[in-house]
């Protein structure tokens, strides 16, 4: 499973965006970030590999200023894209 982050206020990917996917009793955890090494840019997306897992339960997002949300899972094996203001707040701001 791909996940995209997005922030419309930016119109933009939300860059250090944690995204938190549950599946199959796991918890797997993934960064937005397009940069792995010094001068590059790399696919920003977080990939998830869930094995023999069929859907994912839910997906947590911590986005950059620090709020929080989560997201209906799905089908695995697709790209998501998860809209900054769209999921159910949790704790956060």
């Amino acid at each position: 499973m791909l996940v995209c982050a997005f922030d419309p206020a930016l119109h933009r990917d939300a860059y250090g965006a944690e995204i938190t996917a549950q599946a199959g009793g796991r918890r797997l955890m993934r960064c937005i970030n397009p940069v792995y090494s010094y001068l590059c840019s790399n696919d920003p997306r977080a990939h998830f590999g869930l094995g023999q897992a069929e859907r994912v339960d839910a997906l947590e997002v911590i986005w950059p200023d620090g709020s929080d949300e989560i997201f209906p899972g799905g089908a695995v094996d697709r790209l998501v894209v998860l809209r900054k203001g769209e999921g159910k707040h949790t704790k956060g701001k």
